[in-house]
């Protein structure tokens, strides 16, 4: 679906390759290129390292440079099943996420099931053995945040103020730095 989205600019970026010459072809070839050689492997790398098991009575997700995460499968009343987007308007930029909720409705594992075949989530569903609610409705993450709490971190789910204020501060440190070069 996301490869749809990105055919609509393919003509206005052929435009602009074809106006700026052979050499800024040449160039662009050149780096999309380095670009897809290096972030192919480190991405089959990551997703390989990735995995989602129910292990002696216990859930357990391991991702890619963060510890693994578990919990006991009597812990869990129940897998709830999200579509999330990072916009209001659904756009059509979906990732499913999978959050464990406890009897007292607090999020104890989440886990990002975009990586998993739906096969391979009807194994491990079948294996959990609790039930399991399917969401038809996209969410953003503030909005699965309200409605499960612990499910993200504030910082993930109010992404537009985390980014605005990481540039504000980053643009305030690069000031800095240079008024320091300055006055040497």
């Amino acid at each position: 679906m996301r490869l749809r989205h990105a055919l609509f600019l393919l003509p206005l970026v052929l435009i602009g390759l074809i106006h700026g010459g052979s050499e800024t072809l040449l160039w662009t070839l050149v780096v999309v290129g380095g670009f897809v050689v290096i972030v192919y492997p480190l991405t089959a790398w990551i997703l390989g390292s990735s995995s989602l098991a129910v292990v002696d009575g216990t859930v357990r997700h391991t991702r890619w440079l963060r510890r693994a995460q578990s919990c006991p499968v009597s812990a869990i009343a129940e897998v709830v099943e999200v579509p999330v987007t990072l916009y209001r308007l659904d756009l059509g930029f979906r990732e499913r996420w999978l959050f464990f909720v406890a009897r007292d409705h607090d999020v104890l594992l989440h886990a990002y099931a975009g990586y998993y075949a739906p096969e391979e989530l009807a194994r491990f569903q079948a294996a959990l053995g609790v039930p399991w609610e399917q969401s038809d409705r996209t969410l953003t993450p503030a909005q699965v945040r309200r409605a499960l709490p612990h499910s993200f971190s504030w910082p993930a789910a109010h992404w537009v103020l985390t980014s605005l204020g990481v540039i504000v501060v980053g643009y305030l440190v690069v000031a800095y730095v240079l008024e320091i070069v300055r006055a040497v």
